[in-house]
């Protein structure tokens, strides 16, 4: 087992290995006031690695920054056949039961990323520490340093650079296995959406209507037929996904509703516009069976159109609304093609601006 330090900006593969008259060096950052910083090493092996643990001691300078400030993300090697070689391509919060050995590399290999979380009122100076390691029954202590500046980094939520990352519930339930807003689905979500906030996330999409650009197979919206045949509007699913941004990003420019399916569908294919009569469902619960179908909306521009799509969107903008956020409700997406004149009309008499 070799624990070896690699650059933080140098990829990591199955082929690298540590230089073997080349002792552990100290792991360094440089750092800011409250901004997260990291630095890495790679714990490797010629016979598959398990049984790791990896545990961050408190660092020591000016001040003391908390064991707890210092995350350990743990690299997963993409074992897919790529011409230039199989590297760390994504990160995960525990590491897996054993690292295997690669057939391309012939060792396994497992990158550790260790992030500091600096505190807005650090003292600036050198503060030490280290990250205990065990792997495959052998402990190595790595020794940490970090330099924390005397500069603040704002907060996420003050960042200059604009930042409107889509996150997606339907990623979320395939990659996990569980079913669409069930009680762990969406604690899953919150989880995804809690991470958005440390890039200062200014954006939500919701996917109004079926199988989207976006991968969703029923609506964030329901419509919900009665006895009488008339129709209600199930908007809570909006309601608690929008909270849920709010609460973990604090504000939010745009909330999007995907209503307009994107380019492709005109029936030549490639990104030709779409006609305004473009196949184009929304989700529909029957009261009294509880069942679920798909119903195709009018045609765009239509006065049934007008009528269909007016309710649910004063529903939604007097939901967003009472959360302070009705200024940045749009209607989209329009992606790398636009829509019949009709579409854009309508849309400004149903709900100007």
């Amino acid at each position: 087992v070799q624990v070896w330090n690699h650059d933080r900006n140098d990829r990591v593969t199955v082929h690298d290995y540590g230089d073997p008259c080349e002792g552990l060096r100290p792991v360094q950052i440089v750092a800011a006031k409250n901004g997260s910083f990291c630095g890495q090493v790679v714990v490797s092996s010629n016979a598959a690695i398990s049984g790791v643990k990896v545990t961050p001691g408190e660092l020591k300078g000016p001040g003391t920054i908390p064991a707890a400030n210092v995350a350990v993300l743990y690299g997963r090697m993409d074992f897919r056949e790529r011409k230039i070689g199989t590297w760390c391509d994504s990160l995960a919060g525990k590491p897996v039961t054993e690292v295997p050995v690669s057939k391309e590399g012939g060792s396994a290999t497992l990158p550790l990323l260790m992030r500091v979380k600096i505190p807005a009122d650090a003292k600036p100076g050198m503060y030490k520490g280290n990250v205990a390691v065990s792997a495959s029954g052998e402990n190595v202590s790595v020794p940490l340093e970090v330099e924390v500046h005397d500069w603040k980094v704002p907060d996420p939520k003050d960042y200059r650079t604009y930042m409107g990352i889509y996150q997606s519930p339907t990623s979320v339930a395939l990659q996990y296995k569980v079913d669409m807003w069930s009680d762990e689905h969406w604690k899953l979500v919150e989880k995804s959406v809690a991470m958005l906030s440390r890039v200062g996330n200014k954006m939500v999409n919701i996917p109004v209507v079926e199988q989207t650009q976006f991968g969703n197979d029923r609506g964030f919206v329901t419509w919900v037929r009665k006895a009488d045949g008339s129709y209600d509007h199930d908007i809570s699913v909006v309601e608690k996904y929008v909270g849920m941004a709010l609460k973990h990003w604090g504000g939010l420019d745009y909330v999007t509703f995907q209503i307009w399916h994107a380019a492709g569908g005109g029936g030549k294919g490639g990104w030709d516009t779409r006609p305004a009569d473009t196949k184009c469902t929304v989700t529909v619960r029957d009261e009294k069976t509880g069942k679920y179908e798909s119903m195709q909306v009018p045609v765009f521009g239509s006065e049934e159109s007008r009528k269909f799509w007016r309710p649910v969107l004063a529903k939604i903008h007097a939901s967003l609304e009472k959360m302070g956020v009705e200024k940045g409700m749009c209607v989209g997406i329009l992606s790398d093609s636009t829509a019949p004149n009709g579409v854009f009309e309508m849309f400004n008499d149903v709900f100007p601006g």
